[in-house]
């Protein structure tokens, strides 16, 4: 048997995630890397459980019963509340590198147009 742990992840006192792994503060590093509601988590809580088969039944019945706001891969898990909240979030982020990308078109383009000048000014 091998110990696998239950994971929740926490912003405050809302339930965002519930996952298991044998290396759970691992899998928390792979989830600041790639999770885009990373940044909402507050706190852990880990519970381990005998075996993988035990911790996956327990992560059925966590994410049917608690029902953590981004467990989406989940068909009955999550509502239309937290689903338009994860949705929104991703749109603010998208929006944000766009205008991050906007500007920094426009900080070369005043670059190239001072160079312009500046050859025209040495002609």
């Amino acid at each position: 048997m091998t110990r696998t742990a239950l994971y929740r992840h926490w912003a405050d006192d809302e339930l965002l995630y519930v996952g298991i792994s044998q290396n759970p503060l691992r899998r928390l590093s792979n989830h600041m890397q790639d999770s885009p509601w990373a940044e909402e988590i507050t706190r852990v809580s880990i519970d381990w459980l005998d075996s993988r088969d035990a911790a996956l039944e327990a992560e059925r019945l966590a994410i049917k019963n608690e029902r953590p706001t981004y467990n989406v891969s989940r068909p009955y898990v999550g509502d239309a509340i937290a689903q338009k909240r994860a949705t929104q979030k991703q749109k603010r982020r998208r929006e944000r590198a766009e205008r991050a990308q906007s500007a920094e078109r426009l900080r070369r383009a005043v670059e190239a147009r001072k160079e312009e000048l500046l050859v025209d000014r040495l002609a």
